[in-house]
């Protein structure tokens, strides 16, 4: 090798690719905008629970108004305020694939914030799609709405033989449909986190991921 040539050793279990593996985006802000926003959801009996926290940089006098609509565009719930609770009457929960007849089932939660100053009005409006349900873990079950969940899935990396490491929107579509002819209900992203995009597919289809982190190497301490 050259000199000052640099050889990785890290001991992978999958092809490390250089280069960009996601879109890069470049975008611009209002001088006010929303900045995060923070969900928490659980529900009892048949009314749905939306704990959400809202933060806008820029401004400190913002008015917040937040929307939540079904699956059909129609509103169930809207709110005021940088904080609350939406209630949502006759709620859909979010099932996983093959343990609801309806799996997967997404609100769409949409923050409207203006900012007046100086005489001029600033907007600025996300969505943000949510789906209902509480996630517990016992010494014996992991429980979704409170009913036993059973992990019936695979390991999965982000690969392809033409794309490599990089985001390919057919293949994901191929991989999800793939999973569900399986008849999986989950998969592993082994060995790091995956895409934004495929954790919102896997939503939108009802198919619970365990995300794993990007530990690949590190020694058991």
């Amino acid at each position: 090798y050259p000199a000052n040539y640099v050889v990785q050793n890290t001991n992978f279990d999958f092809f490390n690719y250089a280069g960009l593996h996601r879109p890069v985006l470049l975008y611009t802000t209002p001088t006010a905008y929303v900045d995060d926003i923070t969900v928490l959801t659980s529900f009892a009996d048949n009314i749905g629970l939306i704990s959400y926290q809202v933060s806008v940089l820029g401004s400190l006098n913002s008015t917040l108004k937040v929307t939540l609509s079904d699956k059909d565009g129609h509103s169930v719930a809207s709110s005021t305020g940088p904080s609350g609770v939406l209630k949502v009457m006759e709620v859909s929960l979010w099932w996983p694939y093959l343990m609801h007849e309806s799996p997967g089932y997404l609100y769409s939660m949409e923050v409207h914030m203006t900012t007046a100053s100086e005489g001029s009005v600033c907007e600025d409006v996300y969505a943000l799609p949510v789906g209902i349900r509480t996630v517990q873990v016992t010494n014996t079950q992991f429980l979704i709405n409170s009913k036993p969940f059973y992990f019936h899935g695979v390991n999965k990396h982000e690969d392809a033989d033409i794309r490599g490491k990089g985001l390919d929107w057919p293949l994901i579509v191929k991989d999800f449909n793939l999973l569900k002819w399986l008849g999986a209900n989950s998969f592993r992203t082994s060995h790091y986190p995956y895409a934004e995009e495929i954790l919102q597919m896997a939503d939108r289809h009802g198919i619970v991921v365990i995300d794993e982190c990007p530990g690949v190497g590190i020694a058991d301490m």
